[in-house]
């Protein structure tokens, strides 16, 4: 729901709650009568209309959210190791696994599965890695992040948008609920010589409410995949803005007042491999994110 919106669903109801406190100002005038019954229906149809598009975040769990996060991490640092030694002598094992953190980023359960079969076929084959890049305790810790992230409770979705249908239909209940409105208060005109203290609350009451804006801010920090260190001159955009940021010192990016929702970033930087990434971008929140940038292979 946009700001705007918003303001008109809090004009709307203000102006509903107005007219049942004072309905004895109109008592007995059919037409207000009449054109508030219709105006109310419409309200109603918008509301519920609106909390069809509202972000659900019932079920969602930070815990687990920080804990996928730390499974998909380690799991990429472990296969970037074990692809490196894997690529040219056995590629069909290379190319059973990801390096990539972007592979993961699925739903919980589609991450759960690739996780674990990442796992698999690392520990199934642990007697052909090298132990100086990836050793049993790695493969120990991959397993136990794993686990930690799947037996977690709720979901580390943070948001659910509505679909398209649903955002139309509010927007169509809106226009009308705001054409009733100024239906009413031209009926209420009727009253407007013998109750002017009324009519003209009204008046004040069926204005556009403005409302504080939430800013969606991204906090980026861009590390490098083989040692986790900061990556600083890496240059970030996002598939829904003309917005770009280059990485500092500290590997930190921010970015302020983009769009939410569904969000490629790529990120570039030389000597560095493209990454492309999508993640979930919450509105009106600050969302931190941690992506790593895999160097280029000189051979």
């Amino acid at each position: 729901m946009t700001n705007t919106e918003q303001a008109k669903l809090t004009t709307l109801e203000g102006t509903s709650t107005f007219m049942n406190k004072n309905a004895t100002a109109y008592a007995g005038v059919q037409l207000i009568i009449d054109s508030k019954t219709n105006f109310d229906a419409a309200v109603k149809d918008t509301k519920k209309k609106a909390s069809e598009t509202m972000v659900n975040n019932s079920g969602f769990s930070q815990d687990k959210a920080d804990k996928k996060k730390a499974a998909i991490e380690e799991a990429a640092a472990i296969c970037g190791y074990a692809k490196e030694d894997w690529d040219d002598s056995l590629p069909v094992l290379a190319g059973q696994l990801h390096d990539n953190e972007s592979d993961y980023h699925l739903s919980d359960s589609e991450c759960g599965t690739l996780l674990n079969e990442v796992y698999g076929v690392l520990d199934g084959n642990s007697g052909l890695l090298n132990a100086d890049h990836v050793s049993a305790t790695d493969l120990t810790t991959m397993k136990q992040l794993i686990d930690d992230f799947t037996n977690a409770q709720g979901s580390s979705d943070a948001a659910h948008e509505a679909q398209p249908e649903a955002k139309t239909a509010f927007k169509k209940s809106l226009a009308v609920s705001m054409k009733k409105l100024k239906k009413l208060v031209k009926a209420c005109k009727k009253v407007r010589k013998t109750q002017p203290k009324f009519y003209d609350s009204l008046v004040l009451v069926a204005e556009i409410v403005p409302i504080a804006v939430r800013h969606t801010h991204i906090h980026l920090t861009v590390k490098n995949k083989l040692d986790g260190k900061p990556l600083e001159g890496a240059l970030a955009s996002f598939s829904n803005s003309k917005k770009t940021g280059e990485s500092d010192a500290m590997g930190m990016i921010v970015i302020d007042e983009i769009w939410g929702g569904n969000v490629m970033v790529t990120l570039k930087k030389t000597g560095f491999k493209d990454l492309e990434v999508m993640v979930h971008i919450n509105g009106g929140k600050d969302n931190v994110l941690t992506l790593a940038m895999e160097a280029v292979v000189v051979i």
